[in-house]
């Protein structure tokens, strides 16, 4: 006859492991195939002959040899025990546990039982009562065999023990085989389960109970005699469990008086652990019975495994898990009746009390003591009973088919104390605990009801983050400590990958549907997303194994189309580029299984073609599967091994039972040769094949991103198979992956983005939030992907022009600078630039009543957005070309969005703004709109214009209604006499006196009437079209339109005859004005004025040089008013000879300079404005390199620094002329005005220092002489500035006066 140990002992080889002698507790019988393989052992040969001979034996016969074999293992037990040193009480407790110790040190613990009795009183008593004649004598023998002996420190339990042999022999099995005392624990539980006497039960039991719990050997023998005895007598052995729990471990929870938790001994330090093996033996041994009390022992074993944390030796935490809540305190405790669909088959249910307490008192005794699992658990005791008490549960449940009758509502809890012991593995790979805790996950998920979607997201983060953040291979190798045999780190690896692929296909094979593969691959979407090469391969491979088992074994016909598919597409999309060859490669691999997928479920693939990869043939013509699906299936087959026939998915038991297979689910599965892959059963790949996934070669990889660049295929696969919202989420993460930290990636997804949005894919609907995406996405995209972006943006901008302009639009408020590069971009592109200036130009004509308006709270405008838009580029360089080309649209639009603004009244803190003050808060509306008229001609290089009104303070007019009319004729005066847009405007303009808006008809009418004074109007209208328009005007409602339109048709354009009536009108005028004291000479100057307003069109000719040539003696008159009117009259006649006069107004232009620009500081206000502004005319019809810098100086510059740089700009801009400036200042000294006299002090001097070489050359003795004259003067004047002047440049004079021949 076989050995005992051969039949019912768990397998005595020592894995290579680093821990002790627990790991055995967790080995399975084959680990390659989970859980479920196989049935965990089964009854030993011996055991049915020697339960005949224990049926024979009466009731005191089994009691007695209980009680000898209970006292042999106690005093044996005895021998080995090492005490605990103080303060070492767990290092003690590990030392001892798996080793020998010196019977030295032996604890003295005795039991303390109640039949304790002499031998020879247990032998005439065995004799007096026996039955078996002969065979009673051999019975008592072998009882006072088993009593104490002396025991020696190597002494065990063996052959050479003749009291064994006698054992042995009396059982007829094989004396030549080693025994150790783990045989006697199976035979006390044989003894136990045959026994009828429930008492007699219950009381060998609690005796057995009382042995020592310290070593795993002596925990395991109890925990497997109760699971034998628990087979015929469950409720007995469940009340004394719970007896042992209330009496020995509740003890040790409970706390003191001074709330201190007491101090347990060695002896009953670990009784929890035993009661956690019970549980799993009661289980596995009591097979369909058990059904009924699982719930029951589940929340048994949460309790211990939460309670212990509390006792001392074992670090607790006050964190909580997240699923794990705690037996007694929430939920069910296991105390009451399971629910289930049928009834068990016999077996009964546990009892309504637990630990002799009702289940309120357990709840308010132990709400504050007990907390749930925790994951800094110091003990590794307890984690290893309760995987092991969990291991033995799931194989029980595993290979009853009732198990799927039930409902068991304790499983979630049961489900977080293991990912508590996940999460606690250190992170080395050195045994196979995290292969076995996801396995016994995958068994439980099979179970009644289903995990819901909280608890599978947490086991998926737990699962996922133990076997991803282990790390790399070679580090895993190096990290462990040299041990004989060396661990096979790989196959470690491999065994628990292939287990968290079982558990994903469990996952699915629940729910076959495409909602389900996207709900687990969320969860690799962290790792996906790793800047870590080893972990992002990890999940790229689960990945890839998990959709080909979806492929092969699984029929989704279902209409689920969700959303985030297109996310996790475009996170495995981006590893196409990865540094990593393998993730290259399997990532392809991935999305073409995905592509697949999506046309299996739109039935466009046939049956044929499911399982395979498909080729360029292999989809219908015409297919949706598109050419990237097939260009992918080409590259999976030549860079990837293709997969082996599919076979189907080999049954969990069917080989142990003989009978039909287990499918996930606990269905009866159809026998093999019945099932083929093509029906697409739930099952699994082969074994083989997913814990060895093939690992295809880098260097053998065709280059995919070519293919789509010969074909641009991608777009067209993704757009044929991906719906709206998948794309829109596959869009979506390629945005959010321009700020990876991955250059590869941020490469990659700006091309893939400029391919979609070239592509005709992306819908209208969806434009709206994939630019609301890129906008927050914009902060984080370097600087070297910000030009790619910009090109997509540009695409998107073509394809979809209008939505975009009016999503960027109510993004943001325009002045945010963050919008800007979206500006930009669709700016890029010349055309597409008009477009967008064009939308902008009509939002800004989209102007509400007022009354709607202030119905209309908290809305803002969309004209005003534009508004702020059109401002914002304006000054955008990308922008210039489209401005300049959409000129007279924008100015119009501006001048009656002033118009509009003050129609509603919002003109608030118009007159706060300081033009050359920087701030940084927001402009109002009717700010941002007076800012972008002046903007649009200084951006456009129109800054004359700009100047012209600058100068006369002409912007100022627009501040304020009554004034606004006066400021667009102004404006348009400025145009007209700087030849501005004249012909783009005037077509605005007369497009604008046909809109029925009364401000657009006010605005039109101004510009036209002072064009029509234009010398170059009548080059681009003819005189009859304008007399149309103008007659039209005379029928408007607005008073001042018919005005001005009556105006316009008696103006010298519509009326050349006008023109000579003119002209002796000015010759009359001009007569009275060359008088020597003229009457009114201010009066008589603004007429002048006006009439060579009037005569723009026709030119004045020889009579404006005359005036020119008569006005600068009147620049030295006493009256401001005289000397402000010929000033400003002489920068209007200098523009108005033709090119005729140009070169004599020219001349006498330059020799009024000086005189210009003494009176920039005349004492009158006034009269400086109109020398500043006669000054830049001067200028600009002298053509000065410097012009524009020169109106910066005039209008915005102050002090010296400005004087200086005003006086730098004319001489250089005059060479040559130095000597004639010189003299021209020397008048100035005898100036009445102490402005103008200092003025031309400052000038002399800085000629003499800056330019005395010049003069040498230039000036001439008589020159000299007229110097040194006005210098003499100075010397006796009796301002002290006059003679400090005279002192200091006297010597100068004196040195010119020697060099000037």
């Amino acid at each position: 006859m076989a050995a005992p140990h051969s039949g019912f002992h768990l397998p005595l080889r020592r894995s290579n492991s680093l821990s002790c002698r627990e790991e055995r507790e967790l080995e399975l019988d084959y680990p390659d195939v989970g859980l479920l393989g196989v049935c965990w052992g089964g009854r030993p040969p011996w055991e049915e002959r020697l339960v005949g001979r224990i049926r024979a034996m009466l009731t005191m016969q089994q009691s007695m040899v209980l009680e000898a074999i209970c006292h042999c293992l106690d005093e044996h037990d005895q021998a080995f025990v090492v005490p605990e040193a103080p303060g070492t009480l767990l290092e003690g407790a590990r030392r001892c546990d798996g080793v020998r110790a010196y019977p030295a040190a032996a604890h003295k613990h005795r039991s303390r039982r109640k039949h304790r009795q002499p031998e020879a009183w247990v032998l005439a008593h065995l004799c007096a009562h026996s039955g078996w004649g002969g065979q009673g004598l051999e019975i008592c023998a072998l009882s006072i065999a088993l009593c104490p002996q002396p025991t020696r420190r190597e002494q065990e339990l063996n052959i050479e023990d003749t009291n064994i042999q006698k054992i042995l022999a009396f059982l007829n099995l094989d004396p030549q085989t080693t025994l150790d005392k783990t045989f006697l624990f199976h035979l006390y539980g044989l003894i136990l389960r045959e026994c009828t006497h429930k008492e007699l039960v219950r009381r060998h039991l609690a005796c057995l109970l009382e042995l020592s719990h310290q070593t795993a050997g002596q925990r395991q023998g109890m925990a497997l005699a109760v699971g034998v005895a628990a087979t015929a007598h469950l409720e007995v052995v469940w009340t004394v469990l719970e007896r042992l729990g209330h009496t020995r471990f509740l003890r040790l929870a409970l706390p003191s008086p001074d709330n201190q938790l007491l101090e347990p001994n060695l002896h009953w330090k670990w009784v929890s652990s035993t009661c956690l093996l019970c549980y799993g033996q009661m289980a596995l041994q009591a097979r369909e019975r058990i059904l009924p009390w699982v719930d029951s022992i589940v929340a048994r074993m949460v309790y211990y495994f939460s309670c212990s944390s509390q006792t001392p030796g074992r670090s607790s935490s006050p964190t909580t898990h997240g699923l794990a809540t705690l037996a007694v305190g929430g939920g069910r405790t296991g105390l009451d009746q399971p629910r289930a669909v049928r009834p068990g088959k016999g077996g009964g249910c546990p009892p309504r009390t637990a630990l002799g307490l009702r289940q309120q008192d357990l709840r308010e005794r132990f709400a504050d003591l007990a907390p749930a699992p925790t994951c800094a658990r110091q003990d590794d005791i307890l984690d290893t009973s309760f995987l092991s008490a969990a291991v033995m549960l799931t194989k029980a449940l595993g290979r009853e088919d009732g198990a799927q009758n039930y409902k068991f509502t304790q499983i979630p809890e049961l489900i977080g104390c293991l990912l508590c012991l996940l999460q606690k593995e250190p992170n080395v790979l050195a045994t196979l605990r995290r292969q076995k805790i996801i396995l016994v996950i995958e068994g439980l998920s099979n179970l009644r009801p289903h995990f819901t979607p909280m608890v599978k997201s947490r086991i998926l983060q737990t699962c996922l983050r133990s076997l991803y953040t282990l790390p790399p291979m070679e580090t895993l190798k190096s990290s462990l400590p040299p041990v004989e045999p060396a661990l096979d780190v790989m196959e470690l690896y491999r065994k628990t990958a292939h287990a968290l692929g079982l558990l994903l296909q469990s996952f699915v094979s629940e729910n076959e549907s495409l909602d389900e593969v996207c709900f687990l691959l969320q969860h690799t979407e962290h790792w996906l997303r790793s800047d870590k090469s080893h972990e992002c391969q990890r999940a790229v491979q689960s990945i890839s194994q998990l959709l080909q088992y979806v492929v092969d074994f699984l029929h989704i016909t279902e209409e689920a189309t969700p959303s985030m598919l297109g996310h996790q597409i475009g996170l495995l999309t981006l590893l196409w580029q990865d540094k990593d060859g393998v993730t290259r490669d399997l990532s392809r691999r991935c999305v073409f299984l995905l592509l697949q997928l999506l046309a299996q479920q739109k039935g466009e693939l046939g049956t044929g073609e499911q399982g395979a990869e498909p080729g360029p043939g292999s989809s219908a013509p015409g297919s949706p599967a598109s050419l990237l699906a097939c260009e992918l299936g080409q590259y999976c087959r030549r860079s990837v091994s293709p997969p082996q026939a599919k076979v189907a998915p080999p049954d969990r038991e069917a080989s142990a039972r003989g009978g039909q297979g287990w499918r996930p689910g606990g269905r009866p599965a159809e026998p093999p040769a019945q099932r083929t892959a093509a029906e697409g059963g739930p099952g699994r790949l082969r074994r083989e094949q997913l814990g060895s996934p093939q690992k295809p070669t880098a260097a053998a990889s065709p280059s995919l991103p070519r293919t789509w660049a010969r074909a641009r295929s991608g777009p067209l696969a993704f757009d044929k198979n991906l719906t709206v919202a998948q794309q829109t989420q596959l869009v979506l993460t390629l945005q959010h992956s321009l700020c990876s930290h991955s250059q590869p990636r941020r490469d990659l997804a700006s091309q893939l983005l400029l391919m979609i949005f070239e592509g005709p894919g992306l819908k209208t609907e969806q434009v709206a939030e994939v630019l609301h995406s890129l906008f927050r996405e914009l902060p984080g995209i370097t600087f070297s992907n910000m030009q790619a972006m910009m090109k997509a943006m540009t695409a998107l901008g073509t394809q979809h022009t209008q939505e975009t302009v009016e999503v960027v639009l109510s993004l943001c408020p325009p002045s945010e600078r963050r919008i800007l590069p979206l500006w930009k971009a669709l700016a890029s592109n010349n055309r597409l630039a008009r477009k967008v200036i064009t939308l902008l130009y009509m939002k800004l004509k989209l102007r509400p009543p007022g009354d709607l308006i202030r119905s209309m709270q908290h809305t803002q405008l969309t004209s005003l957005l534009a508004l702020g838009t059109i401002y914002e580029l304006l000054y955008t360089q990308e922008c210039k070309p489209a401005v300049h080309w959409a000129f007279a649209g924008i100015l119009l639009g501006l001048l009656t969005q002033l118009h509009y603004l003050f129609e509603l009244g919002m003109v608030e803190g118009i007159s706060d703004y300081q033009e050359d003050v920087l701030e940084m808060k927001p402009l109002s509306p009717f700010r941002t709109c007076l800012e972008a008229l002046k903007g649009l001609f200084w951006t456009t290089n129109y800054w004359e214009v700009f100047a012209y009104l600058k100068l006369l303070q002409g912007w100022e007019l627009f501040e304020h209604l009554e004034t606004y009319t006066e400021g667009v004729t102004l404006l348009a005066r400025a145009m007209a006499y700087y030849d501005c847009e004249v012909k783009a405007v005037l077509g605005q303009a007369v497009i604008s006196m046909k809109s029925s808006e009364e401000r657009d008809n006010v605005v039109a009418i101004l510009v036209i009437t002072e064009f029509l004074n234009s010398p170059v109007v009548s080059q681009h209208v003819s005189r009859r079209r304008m007399d149309k328009f103008l007659s039209l005007g005379l029928h408007n409602p607005n008073q001042l339109v018919r005005a001005m339109s009556l105006t316009g048709l008696s103006s010298a354009l519509m009326h050349p005859e006008k023109g000579a009536l003119l002209r002796d009108q000015l010759t009359g005028l001009l007569e009275s004005f060359l008088k020597p004291e003229p009457k009114d000479p201010s009066g008589l100057m603004e007429i002048l004025g006006d009439i060579l307003h009037r005569l723009g069109v026709q030119r004045a000719g020889v009579i404006s040089l005359k005036i020119a040539q008569h006005l600068p003696p009147l620049f030295e008159d006493e009256r401001e008013e005289v000397r402000g009117g010929a000033i400003f009259l002489f920068g209007h006649v200098i523009h108005g000879g033709g090119k005729r006069f140009q070169q004599a107004l020219k001349t006498i232009a330059s020799q009024v300079l000086v005189p210009l620009l003494f009176h920039l500081v005349d004492p009158c206000p006034g009269v400086v404005k109109k020398t500043k502004f006669t000054f830049l005319r001067c200028a600009i019809l002298l053509r000065w390199e410097f012009r524009k810098e020169l109106f910066s100086k005039l209008a915005w510059g102050h002090g010296l620094g400005a004087e200086n740089d005003v006086f730098v700009y004319m001489v250089e801009s005059n060479f040559g002329s130095y000597h004639q400036f010189l003299m021209q200042a020397l008048v100035y000294l005898q100036s009445p005005h102490q402005s103008l006299k200092l003025a031309a002090m400052k000038f002399i001097g800085e000629m003499l220092q800056d330019y005395f070489t010049d003069l040498c050359f230039y000036l001439k003795k008589g020159d000299v002489r007229i110097l040194r004259k006005h210098f003499e003067i100075l010397k006796q004047d009796q301002d002290r500035r006059c003679r400090r002047f005279y002192l200091s440049f006297s010597e100068d004079i004196t040195e010119l006066s020697h060099f000037v021949t």
